[in-house]
């Protein structure tokens, strides 16, 4: 990707709304080196303003008079990029977040870069059902999604479990009632049990805990269970 593609752009689109509105100049950066970006990881960001508008305002704190930005690093840099190309900005919307302080603040810009929840290949199409995507324009988890490869194209009812590791080989036994897998239970000797939370300051007492069956089973060893009841 590179500037050509986005030669026709003139003019910034404003698409959301927030508390206030702020040039640019007026907001500084609070995350430092945290993370990186490339010059496509920009470009990406500028090609989604020139389609679509500014769509997301800044998370700012307000700290002795300063405006420090929590949320749209990515969208300072690229915007900082329009301007030295000769695109006048207009200001900008922001939303202003509480901080009792800069680790607070710093806490909260954490938070906002953390991911609570995974992506797979089969809720990303689901998702993405009947809208037209391009795959160099949107950056997904790594592994996510091959948008080239998913369009039009049919799955299977069991998903691939990417906690299998590449640099195993599997075999996944499927079982549609719970008599044969009942059955395969006794056969493999799975065992119940406790999965208590991995979560900080969790009650991790009998009371609350729940039970979950293991499903991994060496390939050797279950080959000579198999073996051992044919016998």
């Amino acid at each position: 990707m590179d500037e050509g593609r986005n030669s026709d752009f003139k003019q910034i689109k404003i698409a959301c709304r927030g508390a206030e509105s702020l040039p640019i100049e007026a907001i500084q950066e609070l995350q430092g080196n945290l993370k990186k970006r490339s010059k496509k990881d920009i470009e990406l960001i500028i090609t989604s303003i020139h389609r679509f508008g500014f769509s997301f305002p800044f998370f700012v704190w307000q700290s002795e008079g300063k405006n420090l930005c929590l949320d749209g690093h990515g969208r300072l840099q690229a915007l900082a990029e329009l301007r030295r190309r000769g695109i006048a900005l207009p200001a900008f919307p922001v939303v202003f977040v509480d901080a009792v302080d800069l680790p607070e603040a710093k806490q909260k810009l954490l938070r906002l870069n953390s991911q609570y929840g995974s992506m797979t290949k089969a809720s990303v199409l689901e998702f993405a059902s009947g809208l037209t995507l391009d795959e160099s324009e949107i950056q997904l988890p790594s592994g996510c999604l091959n948008l080239e490869e998913g369009q039009g194209r049919e799955y299977g009812d069991i998903p691939f479990s990417e906690i299998l590791g590449e640099e195993n080989n599997y075999i996944v036994l499927k079982f549609n009632t719970d008599i044969d897998f009942l059955n395969a239970q006794t056969l493999f000797g799975l065992q119940s049990v406790k999965a208590f939370s991995t979560s900080q300051n969790k009650d991790n007492s009998d009371k609350n805990s729940h039970k979950g069956i293991g499903r991994v089973v060496d390939g050797p060893t279950a080959i000579r269970m198999i073996q051992g009841e044919r016998a």
